[in-house]
């Protein structure tokens, strides 16, 4: 059941690779890099809207 909801909302774990470094603004304005989430489990969702 869990690996088809993971499919329905394709969340797709990296396992041992690592993703490129890169910074986002959080929803206060702040700036957040990948590195000082480090350790931490990190979900990201984009969407695409027209």
């Amino acid at each position: 059941m869990l690996d088809r909801l993971l499919s329905d909302l394709q969340i797709i774990s990296l396992r041992d690779q690592s993703p490129p470094p890169f910074t986002l603004e959080s929803l206060n304005g702040a700036p957040v890099t990948l590195a000082e989430l480090r350790g931490r489990v990190v979900m990201l969702y984009f969407w695409e809207s027209t």
